[in-house]
């Protein structure tokens, strides 16, 4: 790890601009459209949007039950997020410890590769950020309007280059394949609607903290056939129909209760 990352010798840049259950009986009633929506939920919407119903619109929690990884990849992804603007990693240790005991997650003694794991992969994480903000990066948070919705950019230290920012991001991203794929679609085409702003996101740099890899993602072309105007479409509309697919509903949370699974 960098030494000033542990030391105490980080400071960034100012910040950037930028329910009960519904009758098994039937599928849940659509609620009024959504017109601001945060990256993650995007995402989420895409993946499934009555998914998305359940979790963010009827605010049934995310999982039925707790699982301790999914629990600590999140808390890694709040810690850094809450590091970054102000660039004090010399608190990592701290923090993520303090978190560690107010999620209620296992005790390092006793599920010693859990901590070890989670430990390891927030210390990546910081110690990437640290490099980028030594290079002039600051915390950035940036959306783009699409169809009338507000959708965030994910988080991240934008640097400057020419022609606009780059931005630089840390998550638990998907292996290769289609979903990582559209991710990055989704992300290229958001990026392409910020290029009339003053944070105009002309590169995305997607570091990976878990196999401590990086790839570039760059703007591509939008119109009305668009991922991404399709989606701002629905949740503008307020359509939550369940995923055309059965590859959500593997992994769902609320398998139990959703009316309108498709056939497998």
């Amino acid at each position: 790890m960098e030494p000033a990352v542990r030391d105490r010798g980080l400071r960034l840049g100012p910040v950037c601009a930028a329910g009960s259950a519904p009758p098994l009986s039937s599928a849940p009633t659509a609620q009024a459209g959504w017109y601001r929506v945060t990256n993650e939920q995007f995402l989420s919407y895409d993946r499934c949007p009555r998914q998305f119903l359940y979790r963010f619109g009827l605010e049934m929690g995310q999982e039925l039950s707790p699982n301790p990884s999914l629990q600590a990849r999140g808390l890694v992804k709040r810690t850094l997020k809450e590091l970054a603007p102000s660039g004090r990693y010399d608190l990592l240790g701290d923090t993520f410890t303090r978190g560690w005991d107010a999620a209620k997650l296992p005790k390092p003694i006793d599920d010693p590769q859990l901590w070890a794991q989670s430990s390891a992969a927030a210390y990546a994480g910081a110690t990437y950020l640290y490099r980028i903000s030594d290079s002039g990066g600051s915390f950035a948070e940036v959306s783009a309007t699409v169809h009338g919705v507000s959708v965030a950019l994910p988080w991240g230290l934008a640097t400057n280059e020419a022609g606009g920012l780059r931005l630089h991001c840390v998550d638990f991203y998907p292996n290769s394949g289609g979903y990582r794929d559209r991710q990055d679609r989704i992300l290229g085409q958001l990026m392409q609607l910020t290029s009339t702003t003053d944070s105009r996101i002309r590169a995305a740099t997607l570091y990976d903290i878990t196999h401590q890899t990086s790839r570039e993602v760059h703007p591509q072309r939008v119109t009305d056939w668009s991922v991404i105007s399709t989606l701002a479409n629905g949740l503008a509309a307020g359509k939550f129909t369940q995923a055309t697919s059965n590859f959500p509903c593997a992994r769902c949370a609320y398998s139990y209760i959703c009316p309108s699974l498709p056939s497998v």
